[in-house]
């Protein structure tokens, strides 16, 4: 799978630790890890996301997007079968450990208990942080200043320039995919 953003650039700002989130899906949906660290100019992000092989023509239909031709590129990984494969999915935030300085991994806690487990009995500073907007509303707030700002760096992976933040109403917000 193709890596945007780590690497060279990660490693040029070695003094900042890395936060890594898991957002897992339900069996049919995307799922997607994200490493984020803070850069000299703000912060910077790297992605991987994982769906069902057996369902991307019809996500192509469905959404509009090219998620076979983003599989063919290497951009996200098509598990085997019909429902997302959560062993793939969990050896992602345990190689990211291995490599990165990461402060904690945060999972939305909807569907953590899939992956959760074998990363806190191995010892990995693992979190649950709820999706709920008393929670997410200072990190959003933030993310859309640093966006607005030309501060945040997504190594031009496509899933990500296609994510934009929405304000449906007061109170709330969403990132449509």
């Amino acid at each position: 799978m193709t890596t945007h953003l780590l690497g060279a650039k990660h490693r040029a700002t070695p003094k900042w630790r890395d936060w890594v989130a898991v957002d897992l899906s339900s069996t049919i949906d995307l799922s997607v890890i994200v490493a984020c660290w803070r850069t000299a100019d703000g912060y910077a992000v790297a992605a991987w996301f994982f769906c069902p092989e057996d369902n991307l023509a019809e996500r192509d239909e469905g959404s509009g997007a090219t998620y076979s031709a983003w599989r063919d590129e290497g951009l996200i990984e098509a598990t085997p079968g019909n429902t997302i494969d959560y062993l793939r999915i969990e050896a992602k935030p345990i190689e990211l450990y291995e490599q990165l300085d990461v402060r904690e991994i945060a999972f939305d806690p909807h569907m953590a208990r899939q992956v959760q487990p074998k990363l806190i009995e191995m010892g990995m500073p693992v979190v649950d942080m709820q999706q709920i907007p008393s929670l997410m509303m200072p990190a959003y707030l933030e993310l859309e200043r640093a966006i607005l700002a030309g501060e945040f760096q997504h190594g031009g992976h496509p899933c990500c320039a296609i994510a934009s933040p929405t304000w449906p109403s007061v109170g709330t917000i969403s990132v449509t995919w």
